[in-house]
């Protein structure tokens, strides 16, 4: 190519390159520098998705992020972020394609190390590392607590799509706000949202799961209830009168032909009562991590307390006052019969167990709390076990029956 030519062409280039930039011909290349001011991030509806303890941020079933509004006046790259806290931390990316007013989506990637208890927060700030006139802004963010089988469960993908609120007793004790498997705790359900809790006593949105004693959240107990007194269940049953620990794993609800029979004697109903049992005590509880079936038995040689009765609930009292006190207690007017696996009537009632440091001695039963009506007794050595194990017992609850769960921390 001639000289000249090549000369002709490279003043044409330069020529086009600092008009196009908006630079004075024949003044050095200055590079474009954006120019926008974060406006706000906590707008009405600008809090999107949820977070829950070690559960994915960015999961395609809660997905949190959080939309901040920016007024730019000269367009360009953008980069927001927020600093890691608790694991978790906001952000989005783009070009701003010309002047105005918009709103971005920040999303959120990471998994929570912790959860948050009452009405607190985490707080995060966001800044922008493309503009540093941008200024920043400040929002909180809730993180809940996820059930046991969140991501792991023998019911199938998604059934156990809980995330549950914490709040404190008067007593200073952590609970779970609602009993497990709550409609308002269940990820997707048409009346999800973690902090509600129950509007009255026959509010079947908060009643719950039904679980048999001592058996974890394995599917068995997911309940979805219709009206006060109706529910369909989301998983079969199984038949089984023999003692066969492996079977309360199988995620269906186990049926029984046995009976209310004397402890004392060292028949079955004990020996099953055993090895529900053991799956209370131990690492199989229904309860999230931290968490426990609330514990009763204020003789424990461990030094445990009442839990509920710290709270100022007693044991028999009635639905009101337990629907009324800080923890919002409440539990359906009906049980899941163990000896065919229907809803049968009985007021009120609630799992509680009841542990003690000389695991397995037999007197250390595990049945359900007595919200209203019913009453507990005391053995000879001063265990408190539940009425139904003794002949004199006539209301022919099973050891098997399931009732609602609340979870408290130990």
């Amino acid at each position: 190519m001639d000289i000249k030519l090549k000369k002709s062409l490279l003043i044409c280039l330069l020529y086009l390159g600092q008009h196009f930039s908006g630079q004075a011909v024949g003044t050095p290349y200055v590079p474009y520098t954006p120019d926008f001011t974060i406006n706000r991030c906590t707008a009405p509806g600008s809090t999107i998705g949820w977070l829950a303890r070690n559960i994915p941020a960015n999961g395609a079933d809660i997905a949190a992020k959080q939309q901040i509004e920016v007024i730019v006046t000269s367009p360009g790259p953008y980069n927001f972020t927020t600093p890691v806290v608790n694991g978790v931390t906001f952000s989005t990316s783009g070009t701003f394609a010309a002047p105005g007013t918009y709103t971005l989506d920040l999303i959120a990637t990471g998994n929570p190390t912790n959860y948050t208890v009452n009405n607190n927060t985490y707080s995060y700030t966001v800044r922008s590392t493309t503009a540093t006139n941008a200024g920043t802004c400040n929002f909180g963010r809730k993180v809940y607590v996820a059930d046991q089988g969140y991501y792991n469960d023998n019911a199938g993908a998604g059934n156990h799509r809980f995330i549950y609120k914490v709040i404190t007793g008067p007593s200073g004790r952590e609970w779970l706000q609602t009993n497990l498997g709550s409609l308002y705790n269940k990820v997707g359900n048409v009346d999800f949202d973690p902090e509600m809790y129950a509007q009255g006593p026959n509010d079947f949105r908060a009643f719950g799961s039904l679980f048999q004693l001592g058996r974890a959240s394995d599917g068995h107990e997911l309940t979805n209830w219709t009206s006060s007194t109706t529910a369909t269940f989301e998983m079969g049953t199984t038949t089984n009168n023999t003692i066969n620990p492996t079977a309360t794993n199988s995620g269906l609800f186990i049926t029984s032909s046995v009976g209310d029979q004397d402890s004392n004697t060292g028949d079955l109903t004990k020996q099953l009562d055993e090895v529900l049992r053991e799956y209370v005590v131990g690492p199989n509880q229904p309860c999230p991590a931290d968490f426990t079936v609330a514990k009763v038995s204020a003789d424990d040689s461990s030094g445990s307390t009442n839990f509920f009765e710290e709270e100022g609930i007693p044991y028999n009292g009635t639905a009101t006052p337990a629907l009324n006190s800080p923890l919002k207690l409440i539990a359906p007017n009906m049980y899941r019969n163990s000896a065919n696996g229907q809803l049968t009537s009985l007021p009120y009632r609630l799992i509680r167990s009841n542990m003690v440091a000389l695991y397995p001695t037999w007197v250390a039963n595990a049945p359900e709390f007595v919200i209203g009506g019913g009453n507990l007794i005391e053995t000879a050595n001063n265990a408190r076990q539940d009425r139904r194990f003794f002949l004199n017992n006539n209301d022919n609850r099973g050891p098997r029956d399931a009732y609602p769960v609340r979870c408290s921390k130990y």
